[in-house]
């Protein structure tokens, strides 16, 4: 289970946006960055860190998941919600 609890557009060309999401009913990470990957149509999430250290690191496929369901809430943001 992947829900965005909340993701912010950037002005940094190489980063789509920071999302929150909830990893399940008991584990959420913040400022988790989504950015474009090597593959077109493809992105990544990033795990956050703290002074350059990862704090929490995600599968492939769980980092995948996180990456789409952070597109799909952008892409159904509101006006207000996409602007950066």
């Amino acid at each position: 289970m992947v829900k965005v609890l909340s993701a912010r557009r950037t002005h940094d060309s190489s980063v789509i946006c920071y999302a929150n999401v909830a990893l399940s009913d008991d584990i959420a990470a913040f400022n988790v960055k989504i950015t474009h990957d090597k593959v077109p149509g493809r992105y990544r999430a990033h795990a956050p860190n703290s002074a350059g250290v990862r704090v929490v690191t995600f599968s492939a496929k769980l980092a995948q998941a996180i990456a789409e369901a952070a597109i799909q809430y952008l892409e159904g943001a509101s006006a207000n919600e996409r602007a950066a």
